[in-house]
């Protein structure tokens, strides 16, 4: 069950990618749409989160701006995060478009899980984030 103050915000994305990929059969965004479709999607997380002061810590949120520190190594990054029936939610990050090249990778019940289930996995590997694991 998604969290109440998340009720409505999956429907506006999935409204908000049609619109600007034109198609609501699956969304393949390159540099410009995927740009805008960022800065829509963190305006409206700001928007959540300033109406609840509590809000919980989003990984949804972590996981996206994990990918702005990353663009500067990885210009050609593909951050990835969807559903399906077969594995529920995904969250992953690869070098560059269909890489077979894992960056990071989640999967779980949510998206929120899945994407801190691949922060997790990109915090074992120091070589991606540049850090030491000491």
């Amino acid at each position: 069950m998604a969290h109440p103050i998340y009720k409505d915000l999956l429907e506006q994305w999935r409204k908000k990618a049609t619109e600007i990929a034109g198609t609501s059969e699956g969304f393949t965004f390159y540099e410009p749409e995927f740009n805008e479709f960022l800065h829509w999607m963190f305006s409206q997380f700001q928007a959540f989160a300033e109406s609840e002061q509590s809000a919980p810590v989003n990984s949804v949120i972590e996981f996206l701006n994990k990918v702005d520190e990353l663009r500067d190594k990885y210009p050609q990054l593909w951050v990835d995060i969807h559903r399906t029936n077969a594995t529920g939610w995904v969250a992953a990050l690869h070098d560059k478009f269909m890489a077979t090249n894992v960056l990071a990778y989640g999967q779980n019940l949510t998206a929120e899980l899945a994407c801190k289930d691949a922060l997790e996995h990109l915090a074992k590997n120091s070589e991606i984030t540049g850090t030491s694991n000491d």
